[in-house]
């Protein structure tokens, strides 16, 4: 899958790039807890959750953690479409 250009060139795998190919998806906000019905969760634990469990790709996955948590804590920050 190609990603737009960013700190890591045109082609990134977020997880070897940075947190979802994106700066601003910081450890801090990688570590940061994100409550739902689902409960109390880090974004990063969401994130890997959808890649190792569920078998999204890493680009999936941040986007749908992101989208789910739009202003926060894991988006946009970890949106690889808006970082």
């Amino acid at each position: 899958m190609e990603f737009p250009e960013g700190p890591c060139g045109p082609v990134c795998d977020p997880f070897r790039c940075s947190n979802c190919g994106c700066a601003s998806c910081t450890q801090k906000v990688w570590d940061t807890i994100a409550t739902d019905y689902a409960g109390n969760f880090t974004c990063g634990a969401r994130i890997s959750w959808l890649t190792n469990e569920q078998g999204m790709s890493g680009y999936e996955a941040c986007v749908k953690v992101s989208s789910e948590f739009p202003s926060g804590p894991c988006g946009p920050a970890c949106d690889p479409n808006l970082c």
